[in-house]
């Protein structure tokens, strides 16, 4: 299964197309649910996830699967404006549901990473966002986009 493709440290990753899909309620267990399927310029389907809301304690979550062998890893992240332009999402730990989570029919586990993003609108009329993560509180991956529509 090609998923979580990461680049290596200095590697460009190259142009990624994007295309979302309505995945069905009932199936997923989720409501609202859409599927995020990004492929590289040959057309090879490099990651995928399901991505939902939930509420807790009136706190609004984005919750993203990622389909795995045996499972799905599960990105609980909150998300808040950040003081100019943009937006964070984040599974940093505030006390509540946030987390990055494996989870199969039989049991779920929080793993010990978490990962921020940052997405802000730029002047050229395009998306940029950073997305950092960290293994044991060890920040091991910072990868930058540069977001734009198909013309």
């Amino acid at each position: 299964m090609e998923q979580i493709n990461l680049p290596a440290h200095g590697e460009e990753n190259g142009a990624m197309h994007s295309r979302m899909i309505a995945v069905s309620d009932q199936q997923d267990g989720r409501t609202n649910v859409r599927a995020w399927i990004r492929t590289n310029e040959r057309g090879k389907a490099i990651f995928a996830a399901a991505y939902s809301t939930h509420t807790s304690h009136r706190e609004t979550y984005m919750n993203i699967a990622l389909p795995l062998p045996f499972g799905n890893t599960t990105g609980v992240l909150t998300l808040n404006h950040d003081k100019g332009n943009g937006l964070t999402l984040s599974s940093l730990p505030c006390g509540g549901d946030e987390g990055i989570y494996f989870h199969t029919k039989r049991f779920t586990v929080r793993l010990p990473l978490q990962e921020h993003f940052h997405v802000w609108k730029n002047d050229d009329a395009g998306l940029h966002a950073v997305h950092t993560m960290w293994l044991f509180r060890k920040k091991f991956l910072s990868i930058t986009y540069h977001i734009h529509r198909r013309q």
